[in-house]
């Protein structure tokens, strides 16, 4: 019966540990964006979850940044301009859009992030040029 207090104690702290963090978020979509900036497109596989991997492979998704780098031009500057929880499914995941500025053009990027397996892991990228 002493144990249980212990048991309990354990539960919550592993449970708090799933809980998704926005600064850590925000910290790993902005390594993301450097690495892009960088054109280290083969270290993002790591940073995007493995049904995003799946559905854009590196090298499908090398390109489209390549292109995007184009007509865009190469990236100066970023920055978060919102940033929420929301549920998703059954579980919670970081929200935010990024205003990139770029050569030629500033660029808004959204980005959901979730945990996947104790990693923070994008499940979905969009661009789009700011209005």
């Amino acid at each position: 019966m002493r144990k249980l207090p212990i048991y309990i104690a354990l539960l919550l702290m592993s449970c708090s540990q799933l809980t998704i963090d926005e600064n850590t978020a925000k910290a790993k979509v902005s390594e993301l964006i450097m690495l892009l900036k960088d054109h280290q497109y083969d270290k993002t596989k790591a940073y995007y979850s493995d049904s995003f991997n799946e559905s854009e492979p590196v090298e499908a998704r090398a390109k489209k940044f390549a292109q995007i780098e184009a007509a865009s031009g190469p990236i100066v500057s970023s920055e978060v301009t919102e940033c929420s929880k929301q549920q998703l499914d059954d579980r919670t995941v970081v929200v935010m859009k990024y205003k990139v500025v770029c050569t030629n053009t500033t660029l808004i990027e959204s980005f959901v992030v979730a945990l996947e397996e104790g990693n923070y892991k994008v499940l979905k990228h969009d661009i789009t040029n700011k209005p």
